[in-house]
């Protein structure tokens, strides 16, 4: 029987004992793998493994529940096919099939939730938006084979004023945090 991962993280103060001196137990069929408590003891996480196993109450037997998650998945995997191809197009239309090009559109158009690219032009170069987080808007762009990040977001003057940053690097790849979604 393959074992399957599942975390826990906790911002509990459990004051650096372990998880079982303070009470914590763990369900019938699992077993510990690795525990971490910090110095100070205010946060810990935890990995179990499934050892057993699942019972039939953990599994879902109902023949329309499994067809509709079926289904979901085929229109997911349909979905995915078609990002891909306007990705590719769109990424040989802009760059000469670049693959650099094609994985940006496709992070993009993932990001977007959508089948339509949306770039938008900053200081001269095609970015496309790829992230955000609470503060900033995160983008990917190319220009003349080069790879480009952008990011957007809220400053102020020093009189206080709030104004637009937007800043823009050449980079030699897009790896690193660019937003979550």
């Amino acid at each position: 029987m393959s074992q399957k991962n599942v975390s826990f993280w906790s911002g509990v103060d459990i004051d650096g004992q372990s998880l079982e001196t303070q009470g914590f137990k763990i369900g019938e069929g699992w077993r510990t793998e690795h525990e971490m408590v910090t110095t100070e003891g205010s946060f810990f996480g935890i990995v179990f493994f499934r050892k057993d196993g699942f019972g039939d109450r953990e599994l879902v037997t109902d023949q329309t529940i499994i067809d509709q998650i079926k289904a979901m998945h085929a229109e997911d995997q349909t979905i995915d096919a078609k990002r891909d191809a306007i990705a590719k197009d769109l990424a040989e239309k802009l760059h000469g099939g670049d693959e650099r090009a094609e994985y940006m559109i496709r992070l993009h158009l993932e990001f977007e939730d959508s089948l339509e690219p949306s770039p938008t032009e900053r200081k001269g170069i095609l970015f496309f938006p790829v992230g955000r987080n609470a503060t900033h808007e995160f983008y990917f762009g190319m220009k003349d084979g080069k790879s480009f990040r952008c990011s957007v977001g809220p400053c102020w003057d020093d009189n206080g004023e709030e104004g637009l940053d937007i800043l823009v690097s050449e980079v030699k790849d897009w790896s690193g945090y660019c937003g979550h979604f």
